[in-house]
């Protein structure tokens, strides 16, 4: 049975629009901390086949999104640390031309979007 995580207050900023340009960090969680991306072995992270393919995953976000940049990436046993840059303001891909982030829910969760989009990235390449 999963353990009762502490309740941590968020550290984002209120009102700021997180698909401005800049570079973030991100911290993606397995769902109740389960070690999916690997073990850890005399002090080195052995990356499982799910692992690996985050890694291939993150790498690939470029392709998808030619306004984002990835910088270091690092995939732990039960989590990943990430820095993505935006180069510039993406038009939503629906088309209708919104900018990503006019809306201030939209863009409170720019980031949180990143992650879903691995997750499934994850989900469909493993069936």
């Amino acid at each position: 049975m999963p353990r009762e995580l502490q309740k941590r207050q968020t550290i984002r900023l209120q009102g700021y629009d997180y698909a401005n340009v800049g570079a973030y960090y991100l911290t993606i969680c397995t769902q109740d901390r389960l070690h999916l991306f690997g073990r850890i072995a005399d002090g080195v992270v052995h990356s499982s086949p799910i692992g690996e393919l985050t890694q291939r995953c993150w790498d690939a976000i470029p392709e998808h999104m030619p306004h984002v940049d990835v910088g270091e990436f690092v995939v732990m046993p039960n989590h990943v640390h990430g820095i993505v840059v935006i180069r510039e303001r993406a038009t939503d891909v629906r088309g209708d031309g919104a900018e990503v982030g006019a809306r201030p829910r939209r863009a409170r969760h720019w980031c949180g979007g990143r992650a879903r989009e691995q997750r499934s990235c994850i989900r469909c390449r493993t069936g």
